[in-house]
């Protein structure tokens, strides 16, 4: 008997789901227990957020990088662009930084195939403002 995924015969222990035999290697992706945001598996605590998981210390805030497990937290959708735009901020200087609600407020076209999502703690939603 070969295993699901990978085609290598049972020589050693298998994890069965569903019916089928799966590898050490592959039983997480079986199970969605793949991180979305680093794409390792997640063997401890998870968060699941609109069917993505995550390890807990990387369900964060795209801005400031403070993890948000139990926190509340906003959802945007922006562009590629934006979002680079507010990764950029986090490297420069006090005086120098952009309000986050203006790089929000550009113009962005949700039927664009480079719209993201992102999810800001309410610190940076509101100190912000």
């Amino acid at each position: 008997m070969k295993k699901k995924t990978c085609n290598v015969l049972l020589t050693e222990d298998f994890y069965d789901h569903n019916g089928y035999p799966y590898c050490d290697e592959h039983i997480y992706a079986a199970q969605n227990l793949i991180c979305i945001e680093c794409g390792e598996r997640i063997d401890g605590a998870v968060v699941e957020f609109e069917n993505s998981r995550y390890h807990t210390n990387h369900f964060q805030c795209y801005s400031c990088k403070k993890e948000l497990n139990g926190l509340p937290f906003k959802k945007e959708i922006v562009n590629k662009e934006t979002a680079l735009l507010i990764e950029q901020r986090r490297s420069q200087k006090q005086d120098q930084i952009e309000p986050l609600n203006n790089i929000l407020n550009k113009n962005i076209n949700l039927n664009d195939s480079n719209a993201i999502t992102i999810l800001l703690c309410l610190d940076c939603t509101k100190s912000e403002s």
